[in-house]
C-alpha cells in the first residue's frame, strides 16, 4: 500500500517527472505496487555442449528467479521418450515441469505457480520434424492468464519461411 503526503491511501504513484509509475520499490528493493510475475523463455538445447554446465544453469535461474519458464528444445523425442535431461532436475528442482507431447523437439514448461488445462497442440504445418506449442493457464493477481510456449520450424529457405508464417498464424 502506498500513501500520499497527507497519509491517505492512493492507488497510483507518480514519478518526479509527473508520469505514472508502474512499479516502485522500498529501500530494501521490495516491490510496492502489487505482485511481480517473472516470465522467462529459455532454449537450453537439450542441456548439451555449453548448456550442460550445471553451475552456469544454476546461475542463470538464480539471476532471474522466474516464476514460469517456457523452454524450447527441452527434450528430444528419441524412441518416444518423454523425459527432461537429467541435469534439469538439479537446476529446476523447485519447479513443476512438463513436456509437450506432439513435437519431435519437445517444448517444456517449468513453473513455481500452479497451472491448469495444459495442452500440447501439433501444428498443421510440419516438415521432417513435428512442431507444436503448449498452452496452460495460471492465476495471478486475481486474473486468469493464458501462457503459450513454442519453437517454430527453424530452417532458412523460402518454403520453410512460409511454413513458419503458417505456424505463427495458427498459434
Amino acid at each position: 500500500m502506498i500513501f500520499n503526503v497527507d497519509g491517505d491511501s492512493v492507488s497510483r504513484a507518480y514519478g518526479a517527472d509527473g508520469g505514472s509509475l508502474t512499479q516502485a520499490y522500498d529501500i530494501g528493493k521490495n516491490p510496492l505496487l502489487g505482485e511481480t510475475l517473472v516470465v522467462m523463455t529459455y532454449n537450453y538445447q537439450w542441456c548439451t555442449r555449453i548448456n550442460s554446465q550445471l553451475q552456469m544453469q544454476q546461475e542463470i535461474i538464480a539471476k532471474y528467479n522466474p516464476d514460469i519458464i517456457g523452454i524450447q528444445e527441452a527434450a528430444y523425442n528419441n524412441n518416444n521418450s518423454n523425459v527432461f535431461p537429467s541435469l534439469v532436475s538439479q537446476f529446476l528442482g523447485d519447479y513443476t515441469r512438463q513436456l509437450s507431447t506432439q513435437a519431435t523437439n519437445r517444448n517444456g514448461l517449468a513453473s513455481k505457480i500452479p497451472y491448469t488445462d495444459f495442452v500440447s497442440v501439433k501444428y498443421s504445418e510440419n516438415d521432417d520434424e513435428n512442431w507444436d506449442y503448449v498452452k496452460c493457464y495460471i492465476e495471478f493477481g486475481g486474473k486468469r492468464i493464458a501462457f503459450f510456449n513454442t519453437h517454430l520450424t527453424w530452417r532458412h529457405d523460402a518454403e520453410t519461411y512460409l511454413r513458419k508464417y503458417a505456424q505463427a498464424r495458427e498459434l
